[in-house]
């Protein structure tokens, strides 16, 4: 089923409230920074080989954030879509 005008307006809502709030739940963990065998090792170093897997660590923007991630340790392979080109935005 096709999506209207509105909902594709309240899903994208939402999807950025999802966003929001994971973000700001992940500043709150202390293990974030001091974890060495996380994948999450990647924060400014876009472009640059993941130090797990070797593949080329990407970014992508959300909102007021860029964030930095691995797509074969983060994301199962799979390039993210940055919502600033997003089809949802024009």
């Amino acid at each position: 089923a096709k999506l209207t005008a509105e909902e594709v307006t309240r899903v994208h809502a939402a999807i950025h409230e999802c966003v929001e709030d994971g973000l700001a739940y992940e500043r709150t963990r202390t293990d974030m920074s001091s974890s060495k065998d996380r994948p999450g090792n990647v924060h400014g170093r876009v472009g640059e080989a993941c130090p797990v897997c070797g593949d080329t660590i990407r970014s992508g923007s959300y909102s007021s954030y860029t964030v930095a991630y691995c797509p074969m340790c983060q994301t199962g392979g799979k390039v993210l879509a940055d919502n600033t080109t997003s089809r949802f935005l024009k």
